[in-house]
């Protein structure tokens, strides 16, 4: 559902912030712990990034403590991401106007969030307001649940139609929506993707390699694998630390792992 109606909120599943109070200490100390001492249950790839968290989350969280932690968001990281984003592309944008007062929307969403310190209006608070739920927004306000997800992206690598289901593209529509790739830089200049015609990425990285599709926020994913025709859905509510959904990403290694067997397996008996 995009556009969350108020007769299915009974159904809904809010977000929850990752990293509050004993989570974030465990989750620390599972990024440093060496998996022989019982740690690494906190899926990151990149040791790269394992390092920047491990060096960046306590001084991030004694920050946090006494309240500067915003304060360096917005004097020092945004300047310098916005720095390293593309800026040089020239949009032409379309100057709307409204007779609302500015900055409505998120004022209502603060004030109506429960419990909500200044501190705590975060992006998660956001999506877990009303004002925001019905929202219709395709590319960032989807509702589902893993198995509708799966079941869609299961469509797609079944030439648009699932046995007994209706159609939702044609297999036509279904190529030339995987054609023509090409090489996008996304968030900053040298985060590079291989988007096709519709938007969806090739990905080549070590766990979800031959999948096809995006993520959402904090961790959930609908992707296809069209080799080994697999419908992937993973959805959850706590969010996790990593931009890449990592989570999800060894699930999707695993379900590879697991054709590939059983596909040798098929390949055995025949003979």
């Amino acid at each position: 559902m995009i556009g969350f109606t108020e007769q299915k909120y009974n159904r809904l599943k809010h977000l929850i912030q990752p990293l509050k109070v004993t989570s974030f200490w465990w989750t620390w100390f599972q990024l440093l712990l060496p998996t022989i001492a019982g740690g690494q249950k906190v899926p990151i790839r990149s040791f790269i990034l394992r390092m920047i968290l491990i060096l960046t989350m306590p001084v991030g969280k004694v920050l946090s403590e006494i309240g500067m932690l915003n304060t360096l968001i917005k004097r020092v990281l945004t300047p310098m991401l916005t720095f390293f984003t593309i800026t040089n592309q020239k949009r032409t944008r379309t100057k709307r106007t409204t007779h609302a007062p500015e900055r409505a929307l998120t004022t209502t969403v603060y004030l109506n969030t429960k419990n909500t310190h200044k501190e705590d209006y975060t992006i998660c608070n956001l999506f877990n307001s009303e004002e925001v739920r019905r929202s219709e927004c395709p590319s960032a306000n989807g509702h589902a649940t893993a198995r509708g997800l799966a079941k869609i992206a299961g469509t797609i690598v079944e030439g648009g139609q699932l046995p007994n289901e209706h159609r939702i593209i044609s297999e036509a529509g279904l190529k030339l929506a995987h054609a023509n790739v090409i090489k996008r830089s996304m968030f900053v200049k040298y985060a590079m993707f291989q988007f096709n015609n519709a938007g969806w990425n090739l990905f080549k990285n070590q766990g979800r390699k031959g999948y096809v599709g995006w993520m959402g926020l904090g961790g959930s994913v609908m992707q296809w694998h069209p080799e080994l025709s697999i419908g992937f859905g993973y959805a959850m509510n706590l969010l996790e630390i990593t931009p890449s959904n990592e989570r999800a990403d060894c699930l999707q290694e695993i379900v590879v792992q697991c054709v590939r067997k059983n596909q040798k397996k098929e390949r055995i008996a025949k003979y």
